[in-house]
């Protein structure tokens, strides 16, 4: 996700169909492409899920980098634990960690793409719009966002 937020900057700053906005565009298509079939992946676990546990699935995975919450925070609980024990005023510096890191990660907006994606989780809509993406990239002439079908568009726009 952070590539695709950088290249979508560089696209941005980009003069209009120059060679630079056409590479950030394929780097675009490309990151998009590897984003969507690791996201059909990690669902792929997820399947027999209700919906609501597919979303709260998801959005661990994009807040926290692991979609069970029990691994999500052992490096965290782990970190906070190591500052209570070990530094000065331990127990009120590991509370403000603990506040800070759970106030930073509910800043990311994740909810809106987790909704998205755990309603076409049960079809290959994610593999496809891989598919779609990868090959985008990689056309001798390269497709404007305007071309590409409505569900690559629904996840560029949502990425």
């Amino acid at each position: 996700m952070r590539a695709f937020g950088f290249f979508a900057e560089q696209l941005v700053l980009a003069q209009a169909k120059s060679d630079q906005a056409e590479t950030a565009l394929r780097l675009l298509y490309l990151t998009s492409a590897f984003a969507a079939v690791s996201l059909d992946f990690s669902l792929s676990d997820h399947v027999f899920r209700s919906q609501e546990d597919k979303k709260k699935q998801l959005i661990n995975g994009i807040r926290f980098g692991h979609s069970e919450e029990h691994q999500a925070f052992l490096t965290v609980r782990t970190a906070i634990g190591l500052v209570r024990q070990y530094a000065d005023n331990g127990k009120a510096v590991a509370i403000q960690i603990e506040r800070g890191f759970d106030a930073d990660a509910h800043k990311i907006p994740a909810e809106m793409i987790s909704d998205y994606l755990a309603k076409i989780s049960g079809t290959d809509a994610l593999f496809n719009i891989a598919r779609e993406c990868e090959r985008a990239s990689f056309q001798i002439q390269l497709p404007s966002f305007d071309e590409m079908s409505i569900e690559a568009k629904s996840l560029l726009g949502y990425s």
